[in-house]
């Protein structure tokens, strides 16, 4: 009836060459049963069934198989299914029939006085006998060993099929985080899938055979796609961020996209392909390149189309908004690891030269407004003429609005024309009255010149991004208090000894206090230990945010640390165009040289003493000392 062959028990990974000649040599009609065995299938088991061959049972009916005359039924029990091989039972040959593992719901004997039989049900409904009088046990329980085995794939399948179709379904959906994030689940399902089939037995070739590959190609191909699909979306609103000259905005983007593309190439997948992948690389990388060189065009553009109007006060009007682009492109410029083209030396220099072209400008609008109210004066239109002269004070207002900050040595000028409208205003004023008298002396000649103490002097570089800097030829003096003369009332401190004393909230307010007499809107925060202690904000002549960090160590050095943590403090706040820190402590030229890296304007014990020297805010300390 039939017996059975443990390979599996004698320790062969497979059937090994003479018993696989010997049984298809005399059995099959064919070839070896050995050929029908995949690679990555082990055989455990061999059924020899002489004449008895195969039935199966199904709902519409039964069916045997056969084996001819003089070849029998080979029935290989594999990690992966039962291979039945019926001798000369097909049309031209052997039949070969495979039942899969993964089918298997039931595994049973028979026996009756003619011997016994294998008995296989599989989820098709199909029941299959084999007759064999041997010994069936072993093969049962390799059966139900390998069905609980195969079961436990076939739910780790369905697992990992339902996230793949879920990535698959948000990436359709342009859910490109979801679907990285169903991928991944689908990866950590599929490797805890190998651990746990290495538990058993046969875990090895079952994990061989259930088409894990396959699968994990397809998370692949989602993973590719989605940083594709990341990359094409970063472009899009890189190009619309640019358009709206959000350029900073834009140069993340583009950088977003590179990395997204090169993480699409680094996936082994088929789609998108290496080609695209590479030409939109390249694509990337162009656009990236053009829109480093897109500020300082745009600046310059703005510049030259500026100084081509004729109309000085219009003129004045666009040579701010290219002061404005130009101090942009500054901050775009900045650090060792600016991305945007352009000399920061250079822009500065040109800052300074446009503020000189806004003066020039706006008081040749003054003159215009000055000969004009002279004019309507001479004629009685004394409405009229107050009116230029109001136009004329807003002109020298704007124009102060920006020296005061970028080239302070010109507000002086600028006070001295304020008081020639003053004197225009005043005659307009008494003329109307019906007064005759001489006022002031200055005819209209004179008024149209201008101011004779209005001289030009050459601009300093005082301009960094909207924060004056302190004069050289202050820096490095030593408190002068010199002895006390007599019946001169004095503090018995130097300015530096009575600095000296503030507790570091003091110290905190007083910086703040100073930048607010300096035209600055602060906000100290003395019982802060986290992040700044000071934010000072301006609106004009065009918006900025400053954060001071204020380090009070009077007896102490300052070290590097301090200068991280105001870059990594920087870093967290959404918006800070400038990050200062200002110290009483020693700085080490480590410190200096840490601060230049991270763009942290530094002002030190003795800038800081200037500073109160020179704007007359001493009394800062006192006010604080009480």
């Amino acid at each position: 009836m039939g017996t059975v062959i443990d390979v599996h028990g004698s320790g062969k990974a497979g059937l090994d060459a003479a018993t696989d000649e010997r049984l298809s040599g005399q059995y099959l009609a064919d070839r070896p049963l050995s050929a029908s065995v995949g690679d990555n299938e082990q055989v455990a088991f061999v059924i020899v069934n002489k004449r008895g061959g195969v039935t199966v049972e199904r709902k519409s009916g039964s069916e045997s198989y056969k084996p001819g005359r003089n070849y029998r039924t080979l029935v290989a029990v594999t990690d992966v299914r039962l291979l039945i091989a019926v001798g000369g039972a097909g049309e031209s040959g052997d039949r070969i029939v495979s039942v899969p593992l993964s089918t298997i719901t039931g595994v049973d004997t028979e026996s009756s006085f003619l011997g016994g039989a294998l008995v296989v049900a599989t989820d098709a409904g199909e029941r299959w006998s084999i007759p064999c009088r041997d010994d069936l046990d072993p093969v049962v329980s390799y059966l139900q060993h390998a069905k609980r085995a195969w079961s436990k794939v076939d739910r780790l399948l369905a697992e990992v099929d339902e996230r793949i179709g879920a990535a698959e379904d948000r990436l359709e959906t342009g859910d490109h985080e979801g679907a990285l994030e169903a991928a991944d689940d689908a990866i950590s399902v599929v490797a805890h899938a190998r651990e746990e089939l290495g538990t058993f037995e046969m875990g090895r070739g079952v994990v061989a055979n259930a088409d894990f590959e396959r699968r994990e190609a397809s998370i692949r191909t989602v993973q590719r796609r989605v940083h594709a699909g990341v990359a094409s979306e970063q472009v899009e609103q890189a190009r619309d961020t640019a358009e709206a000259d959000r350029y900073r905005e834009a140069h993340d983007h583009f950088e977003r996209a590179r990395a997204a593309c090169e993480r699409a190439l680094a996936i082994d997948a088929d789609e998108p392909s290496e080609d695209d992948l590479t030409e939109r690389q390249g694509e990337i990388e162009r656009e990236l390149r053009d829109l480093e060189g897109a500020p300082a065009a745009a600046a310059a553009d703005v510049l030259d189309e500026a100084r081509e109007i004729d109309d000085p006060s219009e003129r004045a009007a666009a040579l701010e908004d290219a002061l404005e682009a130009q101090r942009d492109l500054l901050g775009l410029c900045w650090g060792p690891e600016a991305a945007f083209d352009g000399d920061p030396e250079e822009i500065r220099e040109r800052i300074v030269a446009i503020v000189e072209e806004i003066l020039a400008a706006r008081l040749d609008a003054v003159r215009r407004s000055l000969v004009a109210a002279d004019r309507l004066d001479v004629r009685d239109r004394g409405d009229d003429a107050l009116a230029e002269c109001a136009r004329a004070t807003e002109h020298i207002d704007a124009a102060r609005a920006v020296a005061r900050e970028l080239l302070p040595e010109r507000v002086e000028a600028l006070d001295t024309w304020a008081e020639t409208v003053d004197e225009q205003r005043a005659r307009v004023q008494k003329d109307d009255s019906g007064t005759t008298a001489a006022v002031s002396g200055v005819s209209s000649d004179a008024a149209a010149a201008g101011p004779t103490t209005a001289e030009s002097t050459e601009p300093t570089d005082a301009v960094v991004a909207g924060i004056a800097t302190v004069d050289d030829a202050s820096a490095g003096s030593e408190d002068d208090t010199g002895p006390p003369v007599a019946g001169e009332e004095i503090e018995p401190e130097s300015l530096a000894e009575r600095l000296a004393t503030l507790d570091k909230s003091a110290f905190t307010s007083l910086i703040a206090d100073v930048w607010r007499d300096l035209g600055w809107r602060t906000t100290a925060f003395t019982e802060s230990i986290d992040q700044y202690d000071v934010m000072a904000t301006r609106a004009d002549p065009v918006e900025l945010r400053m954060l001071i960090w204020a380090v009070h160590r009077p007896d102490g050095d300052l070290d590097t640390a301090v200068v991280d943590r105001c870059a990594t403090d920087r870093a967290n706040v959404d918006r800070a165009d400038v990050a200062a820190l200002v110290t009483t402590g020693a700085v080490p030229e480590a410190v200096r040289e840490r601060a230049s890296e991270h763009n942290v304007k530094l002002l030190e014990r003795t800038d800081l003493l200037d500073l109160l020297e020179r704007e007359q805010l001493a009394h800062l300390i006192d006010g604080l000392r009480q």
